[in-house]
């Protein structure tokens, strides 16, 4: 009789423990998700940024790079120049 008392107590307390414990885990599954998920987000962020920084350095210091940069990205050619595609 001693035994299925507390194998009755452990029953109540592991039906209790997931009811009230249940959706926390369920929650705190989801947060950790989230955590990871923006995780890689702020490493690709700060990839880009160390991208940017390389290239300002490069634009402040490279005057070949600098006409480069324009001709390629902002389409700008020199007065009377004719650019073949």
């Amino acid at each position: 009789m001693r035994i299925q008392g507390y194998l009755a107590v452990f029953a109540v307390t592991l039906v209790l423990g997931t009811v009230v414990l249940g959706p926390r885990w369920v929650k705190l599954s989801e947060q950790r998700a989230r955590v990871e998920a923006l995780s890689a987000e702020v490493a690709r962020i700060e990839g880009e940024i160390e991208r940017l920084k390389r290239e300002c350095q490069r634009l402040e210091e490279d005057p070949e790079w600098v006409e480069r940069f324009a001709r390629e990205r902002m389409d700008w050619r020199r007065a009377g120049e004719v650019v073949f595609q």
